[in-house]
C-alpha cells in the first residue's frame, strides 16, 4: 500500500498552509472557498504504473486549473490509508479517481464511513472505484457496496469502444450545460452482476447500440439497461459515482469536464462559480475577429489576454507584459469562448462563437 502524500498544492495565487496544519498569523491568507482531498493511485502494489495514472496525471492538471480559477484548495493522497477523523474534519470533498474499494484499511474505513455520515462533505468516484466484489476479492465491505448500487464487477470490454451517455435526470445540478446525449470515445464500460437501479438513484446511462468496438469480438460485453451516473441517498453526504474514467483523452471532452466540474462543486455543496453574465466593454473596445485556426486579436498594443470556455475554464493566459496578436484555437473544438483583452485604450470582453 502507498501511504504518501503526493503533494499539497498552493493554488488562486493564495499562500496557502497545509489543511491540516496552522500558519503564522502574518502569512495567513483569506481561506480557500472550500478543501479536497483527491485519492490518485500512480504505483500499484508490485511498484509498477497503475493502469489509470495517464487519467489521474490529466485529471490532476485539469483540477490544478480549476482550483486554481475557482479558489479552492486541493491535497492529493496516492492512497486512502492515511485518512484520519482529524484529517477529513477540515474536508468538503473525496474525489477517488481510481482505488479500489477492497484495499482500504480498517482505520481508512471507518474514518471514511464516519465522514459519511455526518452530512458536512461529499464524495465523488469514477471508475475504478466500483471495482469491488467477489470476483477480485473475498473482502466485503457493506457500506461501501451501497454507495455504488449493491453491484458486483462482472466483466469488462477490454480493447474499448465508444458509446454515447444519455441523461436520465437533465434537471439535476451536474448536468447544467451538459448535452442530453454526449458520446465518450475510448472507454472500457463495465459491466455488473446486477443492474444497481432498484438501489441507487440513476442519473444516466450508456446507449450500448451505439458502442463503436476496437474489437468486434467483444460485441457481447453488453448488459441491457446500463447505468453509469447515480447517487446514493442513504448517506448523509453528497455522493455521486460517475463510471466513465479510464482514458486521460476525457480531459479534453467539454461534456465531460463540465459534467465533473458541475459534480465536484455538487458534492461539495459549494455554488460553482459562474461566468453567464457577459461582461460590459468600456470605450476604446477593441474589437475581435477569429478563423478556423487561429483567434485573431488587433496588431501590437495588446496585452493580459485571457480566454475562457463557457464553463470557465482557462484555456489560454499571456503575461502581463506580452504582446499578443492571434491565438491557435485549434485544439478546443467549436463552442462558446469568452475573451478578456486589455490595451491601452481600455478593456474589452467578448463572447466568440466558434466552428
Amino acid at each position: 500500500m502507498h501511504s504518501r502524500h503526493l503533494t499539497t498544492r498552493v493554488l488562486a495565487g493564495l499562500l496557502l498552509a497545509s489543511p491540516f496544519t496552522a500558519s503564522p498569523a502574518s502569512t495567513q491568507a483569506p481561506a480557500p472557498r472550500f478543501r479536497m482531498i483527491v485519492i490518485g493511485e500512480l504505483k500499484d502494489d508490485k511498484g509498477d504504473d497503475e493502469i489509470h495514472k495517464p487519467y489521474v496525471e490529466a485529471g490532476t492538471l485539469w483540477l490544478n486549473q480549476l482550483a486554481k480559477d475557482s479558489g479552492f484548495a486541493v491535497t492529493y493522497l496516492t492512497s486512502p490509508n492515511t485518512m484520519t477523523d482529524s484529517m477529513l474534519a477540515g474536508i468538503d470533498l473525496i474525489w477517488q479517481m481510481n482505488y479500489t474499494p477492497y484495499r482500504w484499511t480498517a482505520p481508512a474505513k471507518a474514518a471514511f464511513e464516519k465522514y459519511m455520515n455526518a452530512a458536512k462533505g461529499g464524495w465523488v468516484g469514477d471508475h475504478h472505484a466500483s471495482l469491488y466484489g467477489p470476483v477480485l476479492t473475498t473482502d466485503t465491505w457493506p457500506f461501501f457496496a451501497k454507495l455504488i448500487g449493491e453491484v458486483n464487477y462482472k466483466n469488462y470490454i477490454s480493447k474499448f469502444a465508444s458509446g454515447n451517455v444519455r441523461v436520465e435526470a437533465a434537471d439535476h445540478e451536474i448536468f447544467k450545460g451538459v448535452p442530453a446525449s454526449f458520446n465518450i470515445a475510448t472507454e472500457e464500460w463495465y459491466i455488473w452482476d446486477k443492474n444497481p437501479r432498484s438501489k441507487v438513484h440513476v442519473l444516466a446511462n450508456v446507449d450500448e447500440s451505439s458502442y463503436k468496438f476496437t474489437d468486434p469480438a467483444e460485441s457481447g460485453v453488453k448488459m441491457g439497461d446500463h447505468p453509469v451516473i447515480w447517487t446514493y441517498d442513504g448517506y448523509k453526504a453528497r455522493n455521486l459515482y460517475i463510471f466513465m474514467g479510464h482514458h486521460p483523452n476525457l480531459f479534453q471532452n467539454t461534456a465531460y469536464t463540465t459534467l465533473l466540474r458541475n459534480a465536484l462543486f455538487w458534492a461539495a455543496n459549494k455554488p460553482a462559480p459562474t461566468t453567464a453574465v457577459k461582461p460590459k466593454e468600456r470605450a476604446g473596445g477593441i474589437a475581435l475577429g477569429s478563423d478556423t485556426r487561429f483567434i485573431t486579436l488587433p496588431a501590437g498594443g495588446l496585452r493580459g489576454v485571457t480566454v475562457s470556455d463557457a464553463a470557465g475554464h482557462a484555456l489560454y493566459r499571456s503575461g502581463e507584459r506580452e504582446a499578443v496578436d492571434r491565438i491557435d484555437r485549434s485544439h478546443w473544438g467549436a463552442g462558446r469562448y469568452l475573451v478578456q483583452a486589455v490595451s491601452a485604450q481600455g478593456r474589452v470582453a467578448q463572447w466568440l462563437e466558434l466552428r
